[in-house]
């Protein structure tokens, strides 16, 4: 897999290899942005171009075409975060099961879409449990009511659909695409 980490003025980008107790670096660059400025995409070409020849050198790099999946990260000026909260009543055992956490989940993007924008990450905060606040995964604690309080992260939908569609064009699947401020933590 390869981190690719958008920048105004550089792109910097690391493939690394995944063992099963650790990550290990293969290869990392940093290079001067082509097409991109003030967070804006100005020649998706040239962007395109300046990812394909950084994904090229670590291919030549790690001795293969090992790289299909990416994950970016960015910052954006218009990239903003809505804390959103949703409830859902335990039937039956009162045991939140992990199809409680995905309904609320799934429940929270359906409700937080916003015109223009693409939901990009939802983050949980943290979890009542009848009115406790806990912080840990609530899957398999007892409970009549679970309330899910979420981070929505949002980038421009314009912006967002042409950074994936230049990723498409040079054959990399976007996996994740991670702000900045998560990154950093």
């Amino acid at each position: 897999r390869a981190s690719i980490d958008i920048w105004n003025g550089y792109i910097k980008g690391i493939v690394f290899w995944q063992d099963e107790w650790r990550e290990i670096i293969l290869a990392k660059d940093i290079i001067k942005t082509e097409g991109y400025r003030k967070w804006k995409i100005l020649d998706s070409n040239l962007l395109s171009d300046t990812i394909h020849n950084m994904i090229d050198w670590f291919q030549k790099k790690i001795g293969g075409e090992y790289i299909d999946d990416v994950i970016i990260g960015l910052s954006h000026p218009e990239l903003f975060i809505d804390r959103v909260t949703e409830h859902k009543r335990i039937l039956g055992t009162d045991t939140i099961q992990g199809n409680d956490i995905t309904h609320l989940s799934k429940l929270i993007g359906d409700i937080s879409q916003k015109n223009n924008y693409e939901i990009i990450k939802i983050i949980p905060a943290y979890w009542l449990l009848d009115d406790e606040k806990i912080e840990k995964n609530p899957e398999w604690c007892e409970a009549k009511k679970l309330t899910l309080i979420a981070d929505v992260f949002y980038l421009p939908k314009v912006f967002y659909q042409n950074l994936v569609d230049i990723f498409h064009s040079i054959h990399l699947n976007v996996i994740d695409i991670i702000p900045n401020i998560l990154a950093s933590s």
